[in-house]
């Protein structure tokens, strides 16, 4: 999630990693260095450590909690669960560029039927 800022996964896992990826923020939102050993232990990697206390956090500076947004994608179609994308909400470029395209692409559907 850090790495790309947005992952698409099903709705129950996607509801499970936002409470987790919100605690994260609101320690990284801190910066002391015992929040950051924290992130280290439950991320792994020391850039990803590094892109969330020094470029996603600062971002959330003035925002309490609710960094997170769940959209819903539709049904899988193999096994038909419900798929959803879990983003940053300040990520809303990249969601409404996202929406357009859907639409286009339902369009084009609609117009060969």
């Amino acid at each position: 999630m850090v790495e790309t800022g947005e992952i698409e996964t099903t709705l129950a896992k996607a509801k499970a990693i936002r409470g987790e990826a919100e605690k994260l923020i609101t320690k990284a939102k801190k910066g002391n260095l015992v929040n950051r050993r924290v992130i280290f232990r439950f991320l792994g990697k020391r850039v990803l450590v590094n892109k969330l206390m020094g470029e996603i956090a600062p971002r959330f500076k003035e925002r309490k909690s609710g960094y997170l947004r769940i959209v819903r994608m539709g049904n899988r179609r193999g096994d038909n669960a419900q798929l959803a994308k879990i983003m940053f909400v300040d990520n809303i470029s990249s969601f409404e560029t996202e929406v357009e395209e859907r639409e286009k692409k339902n369009d084009k559907a609609n117009k060969k039927d």
